[in-house]
């Protein structure tokens, strides 16, 4: 009984290490890549807010802020895809 239960623990214990080392390293790009992205989105924000009046509004009826949201969302999903894989690599 006592060689099953040292068997069981030595099993679990590197899985369970894997496991917290993955979701440490998720959170910590997460945290990263959120921060970018809000900074870059001010960014953007701001000096898109910083035109004139006509201009912004013959942009807007355009569709100009839903392009450059949509712009930005690919960014951030190219970015986190990248940043995954670059985990794995690491981690392997």
């Amino acid at each position: 009984m006592g060689n099953l239960a040292v068997f069981l623990l030595g099993l679990v214990t590197p899985l369970v290490r894997k496991a917290l080392v993955a979701l440490g390293l998720g959170v910590i790009s997460y945290a990263g890549l959120a921060l970018i992205a809000n900074q870059v989105r001010d960014a953007v924000i701001a000096n898109y807010g910083a035109m004139s009046g006509s201009v912004l509004d013959l942009l807007n009826l355009l569709g100009a802020g839903q392009a450059l949201g949509i712009i930005l969302g690919g960014i951030i999903a190219r970015a986190a895809f990248a940043a995954v894989s670059r985990i794995g690599v690491m981690s392997a």
